[in-house]
């Protein structure tokens, strides 16, 4: 694992430290290269230390935008008693510690050991008052591995892999000002500070740095806090300047203009924006009005991905957990519950598109949000046009979540699959994940006229994947080509209906299957016909859904299928399946539409109509309950359609 070895750069002054000794190297990190031949090192070390930080402000631990700790002093005790848990493992926070016997574990827990994520909740709470018991035992565990790993030269191929160096830097950083409020020995001193100008010869060490992923932001987070917290480092101030600039630069590479994170997940959103609101919170990015206006607006944009039930929208990589739990930033509440804020979020440039509505009580009470985009491969699943539905308090339609990072595991390729989500399935093959085919944002239209809202996205498929082929193993000679032109509508009435419409044009016959995936707590019934009531636990109906074209084939359903493969199924905790209903409809052909009818309201009868004409370009959709009508038809003719919408308010044209 070569990548995982110290820079040369690194590696000379890692030699230079066996060489010389730890105190005149230490000595010479703060700029002093003379002394005479009777001088007390130690004193002059100590001396210089005191000198340059006497009117310092307290030191600022940057803490890790991957976790929460709702109860710092709870996470703090729990993190000294029990460690830190990561895949069934307790990473123990004791010294001295048994290093090497981590090396037949994961690569994940394994990298965890040597980023010293034990000790966040322990210095978090430090940090905040500050605990000889906390510090104490930071330290020791600290010094152990500088003796272990600095001092001894022991090795680990995740000693200095590239995010583990950038998390360690954070609490290195703190802890050295803390040691030094502390008086402590000033060799252990010292050696804390040859071992920081370590890092900061890695950091800044270009070729490792991960720019195209999160990594480099947390590298650069490590980096930053060693320049700002260290200043009597003579590479203090080229390590600062070095850090703002590089996350700057990835930032806006990692985020789109309307401040949405590129990797398709709201999980990782949040963790960036955890990120930079810390980063924010810190001052150290104080002098980058490009940066403040970047952190407040990825927490504006964060707020949206809290859906009704408090849990975070779980589009790719995403957990079904509360959004509590993970942001560290200010959430939108309504009666002490975090919850998206009411109203239509368009993200033009990001791809998605956000609609929450709120009962007269102002109690949240319906979502829908639709994932149009394509920015990057970092933990997408194959979803394009994935639909995550509440309505009437109710979860419906759900995304399948996420599944442990073992790419080669049966339940991991389901969970990623086109066939798992909300989505139209084209030969039972996956979309595209390929660099190459990244479309960015491919919504075309989101349009909202009284209570009805109308979203198009489009799309050209050139390339169509076996869902048999771990997402890590896919190459390019297993791409399937295919010429598809690809359009989905939604057209969302909350409390009445959505209307899900794929028109696909081919000059090629295709198996096209529209896919819905229903929350784990709701049951399906149907007649073997073309629509079927979606029930709760108690049996009583929340949806009806209709099949409206084609007219002829009936509503597949699966449950917990695991033959011939997974179908029915989602994960709400990462690690293991639960069941649910999944439906299916299918049509074959060359150009195909499929369009299908959630009905919100099956308490009051409703009938449906719709017609198509001209392979799509002309598309009429009436609803009619009680004594009101819904009328949506759309015209197409050439680059321009033209809409004409009919409710309770009126008739309304809009040409998009």
């Amino acid at each position: 694992m070569e990548g995982n070895k110290l820079s040369s750069h690194a590696q000379d002054f890692f030699d230079q430290i066996h060489n010389d000794g730890v105190i005149q190297c230490a000595l010479q990190c703060v700029g002093i290269s003379e002394w005479g031949a009777e001088t007390d090192l130690e004193s002059l070390l100590h001396s210089e230390l005191r000198k340059s930080l006497a009117n310092s402000s307290p030191p600022v631990y940057l803490n890790e935008s991957t976790a929460y700790h709702e109860d710092p002093l709870k996470s703090a005790q729990k993190a000294l008693q029990m460690g830190y848990l990561s895949q069934g493992i307790r990473i123990e926070l004791k010294s001295p510690m048994n290093w090497g016997k981590f090396s037949v574990l994961s690569r994940n827990v394994r990298y965890k050991v040597q980023a010293w994520l034990v000790l966040d909740a322990v210095l978090n709470f430090d940090s905040l008052e500050k605990s000889d018991e906390m510090y104490e035992s930071a330290f020791s565990h600290i010094l152990d591995w500088i003796n272990c790993f600095i001092i001894d030269s022991q090795d680990d191929d995740f000693a200095w892999y590239d995010m583990a160096v950038g998390q360690r830097a954070t609490k290195l950083a703190y802890i050295i000002r803390r040691a030094i409020e502390e008086e402590e020995d000033i060799k252990d001193i010292a050696a804390l500070i040859v071992t920081a100008e370590l890092h900061i010869r890695e950091l800044m060490e270009e070729e490792k740095i991960a720019m195209h992923s999160n990594h480099g932001l947390f590298q650069m987070a490590g980096l930053l806090s060693l320049g700002k917290l260290l200043p009597f480092l003579t590479s203090s101030d080229s390590a600062s300047t070095f850090a703002i600039n590089k996350i700057r630069i990835m930032l806006e590479e990692h985020f789109t203009e309307d401040y949405l994170h590129k990797e398709h997940s709201p999980m990782y959103h949040i963790f960036m924006t955890n990120y930079v609101s810390l980063l924010l919170n810190s001052g150290f990015m104080a002098e980058s009005i490009e940066f403040t206006h970047l952190a407040e607006g990825a927490v504006e944009a964060a707020k949206w991905f809290a859906m009704p039930n408090g849990n975070i929208l779980p589009f790719g990589d995403t957990p079904q957990i509360p959004i509590k739990d993970r942001a560290n930033f200010e959430l939108n509440v309504v009666r002490d519950a975090a919850v998206s804020p009411p109203g239509l979020k368009y993200f033009e440039k990001g791809g998605l598109v956000i609609h929450s509505h709120y009962s007269e009580s102002e109690i949240p009470q319906s979502y829908l949000a639709f994932n149009g985009s394509f920015h990057s491969r970092q933990h997408k699943h194959a979803d394009d046009f994935n639909i995550q539905l509440f309505d009437n308090g109710v979860e419906i339609l759900v995304d399948p979540g996420t599944f442990t990072y073992q790419y080669d595991l049966p339940e991991r390729m389901y969970i990623e699959s086109t066939r798992a989500h909300n989505c139209l399935e084209i030969d039972g093959l996956n979309y595209s994940r390929f660099r190459n085919d990244a479309f960015g944002s491919a919504i075309t239209s989101v349009i909202e006229v009284g209570n009805c809202l109308m979203i198009e996205a489009e799309v050209e498929r050139k390339r169509l994947v076996s869902p048999q082929i771990p997402h890590n193993k896919v190459k390019n000679e297993d791409a399937v080509e295919v010429e598809i032109n690809h359009k989905r509508k939604i057209v969302y009435s909350p409390g009445d209906f959505m209307l899900v419409l794929d028109c696909m044009s081919s000059a090629q016959p295709h198996v096209y299957r529209q896919w819905f995936q229903m929350a784990p707590q709701l049951s399906l019934s149907s007649d073997g016909g073309s629509e079927a009531f979606i029930s709760n636990k108690e049996g009583m109906p929340v949806a009806k859904m209709h099949q409206l074209f084609p007219f002829d084939g009936p509503i597949k359903t699966f449950e917990g299928a695991m033959k011939p493969e997974l179908q029915g199924w989602v994960s709400t905790d990462g690690h293991t399946l639960e069941k649910s209903v999944s439906v299916c409809i299918e049509s074959k052909g060359a150009s195909q539409i499929i369009a299908t009818v959630f009905d919100l309201n099956p308490s009051k009868q409703a009938t449906y109509f719709f017609n198509e004409g001209t392979r799509g370009k002309y598309i009429r959709f009436t609803s009619k309950r009680e004594a009101s009508t819904f009328e949506f038809i759309s015209r197409t003719k050439g680059d321009s359609t033209e809409i004409t919408l009919t409710d309770g308010t009126g008739t309304h044209t809009i040409l998009v």
